[in-house]
């Protein structure tokens, strides 16, 4: 039985490949729900939240896609983690998990990725997420950040040189002649 992730195949049948796979899927950045963050998340109202539970769950699948992204362009795609050198202060695994702590100074962390909704699209806190407006405030914040920041966070060194396009489909109410072609 062949086991593809992110690209690479692998034998499952076979004992040796059955570890690659293992220590591929150990190497990949998971970013989950969490409760009991310290610093928390205000509502508009001035209620705060301490957990992304039922609602944050586009939010942290955004900042998998991300971090995977990060790690692949940083490291390439067949880095695999080792604690002694990943863990090592100043290591650029550090840097880019780094990027997505949940305390509102990291770069892509829950804290400004709901900050962004609010700002950009209205969402609160605990407000739902679709995929293209968590694309759109991921997008926005890359952006901010390239432009030198909000004075909470910056664009960490590895990312100088990189841009994040976020391509939206726009709903056209026009009827299109389909023998034609033209709308």
């Amino acid at each position: 039985m062949q086991v593809v992730m992110l690209s690479v195949d692998y034998d499952a049948a076979d004992e040796e490949q059955r570890e690659k796979f293992l220590e591929d899927f150990r190497s990949r950045i998971q970013l989950t729900y969490r409760s009991g963050m310290t610093t928390h998340l205000k509502l508009v109202g001035g209620k705060e939240i301490d957990s992304d539970a039922g609602w944050g769950c586009m939010l942290r699948a955004n900042q998998m896609m991300l971090a995977q992204c990060f790690v692949d362009l940083s490291l390439g795609r067949e880095w695999r983690r080792k604690e002694d050198q990943d863990l090592a202060v100043g290591s650029t695994y550090l840097e880019i998990v780094g990027c997505f702590l949940d305390i509102p100074t990291a770069p892509f962390s829950l804290h400004r990725l709901v900050d962004a909704g609010q700002r950009l699209l209205g969402k609160e806190p605990s407000a739902w997420f679709g995929p293209t407006s968590a694309a759109r405030v991921v997008g926005h914040l890359f952006e901010s950040l390239a432009q030198g920041g909000d004075g909470e966070a910056s664009l960490p060194g590895f990312l100088q040189n990189v841009a994040c396009v976020v391509f939206e489909v726009l709903n056209v109410s026009k009827k299109c002649d389909v023998s034609s072609g033209v709308c």
